[in-house]
């Protein structure tokens, strides 16, 4: 197979609501995210934070960056060997930031439950000050705003001592069946799909970034902002394991809960272990 695309998870915030709390930078701390979200919601009146958090995979997504930047990736790929557990006080760091989330009451209501596509029409309406989205929502929030003023940012650090990796990598992609009849046919449209005219063409039409080099030229200033992080991504396709789907279930449905009030960060760790040994033994 092949892909058409490349995106990027990052933060999103919206210019207008960010400089009329008189800030002229994004934040890039945790600590700075959180005083700037408290201030849109306080001063105002508006939602400091809103992503599709109905949709695990997001969670997922955002959780993963922030531990890896709390406790470093060769410990977070040493979790997924069964090496550490997830009641790791590392980890319960990584499971409590989302109830400081909760508790500082940023969060847009129902967040848990919210699908993406709602998340973006509301940040596209300017409800909310941040959001955590892929690149693919520049051809999203142009589509439902144009005149949205917003940008992306990296993901608030929670730690100084390890670097910032971005969840991200090969987009929409084709896949050639290796029993077809007209495999040949198919992958000399996936080769002529992916070179450059072709690329420039899908580029222009879906403000996606592309899925080969030499492109940069004809981004969106707010695509070309993105290259540079091409160089710090992660994703489970570039891991030497992945974790079980049951146990990835169990910890989005977790974070989840704890967004909800419904479980402390503790309560979620001994459940996702527990599920950990109950799959590893099987």
């Amino acid at each position: 197979g092949a892909p058409i695309d490349t995106t990027i998870m990052q933060f999103v915030y919206n210019k207008k609501i960010l400089n009329s709390l008189g800030h002229a930078d994004p934040p890039k701390t945790f600590d700075q995210f959180m005083e700037y979200a408290k201030e849109a919601k306080t001063k105002l009146n508006t939602i400091g934070f809103i992503s599709g958090w109905g949709e695990g995979w997001l969670l997922n997504a955002l959780a993963t960056e922030w531990a890896i930047n709390l406790m470093g990736e060769d410990k977070f790929l040493r979790t997924i060997k069964g090496e550490i557990s997830y009641t790791d006080p590392d980890w319960l760091k990584v499971f409590n930031l989302f109830a400081i989330l909760k508790d500082a009451g940023i969060l847009a209501p129902n967040i848990a439950t919210m699908t993406n596509k709602e998340a973006e029409d509301a940040f596209a309406r300017g409800k909310a000050l941040f959001s955590f989205n892929g690149s693919w929502s520049v051809n999203v929030y142009d589509q439902l705003n144009p005149q949205l003023e917003y940008a992306f940012f990296s993901l608030p650090r929670v730690s100084d001592i390890y670097p910032v990796k971005i969840w991200g990598g090969a987009g929409a992609s084709f896949m050639v069946n290796a029993n077809s009849t007209d495999k040949e046919q198919a992958v000399d449209f996936l080769k002529w799909l992916t070179e450059k005219e072709q690329q420039v063409f899908l580029i222009k039409e879906t403000s996606n970034l592309s899925s080969i080099m030499g492109n940069e030229d004809v981004l969106a200033p707010i695509l070309k902002d993105l290259i540079p992080n091409l160089d710090n991504l992660t994703h489970p396709d570039t891991w030497p394991q992945n974790e079980d789907s049951r146990v990835i279930e169990t910890l989005n449905k977790g974070l989840q809960q704890i967004v909800n009030g419904l479980k402390t960060p503790e309560e979620v760790a001994r459940e996702i272990q527990q599920k950990k040994e109950k799959v590893s033994k099987k």
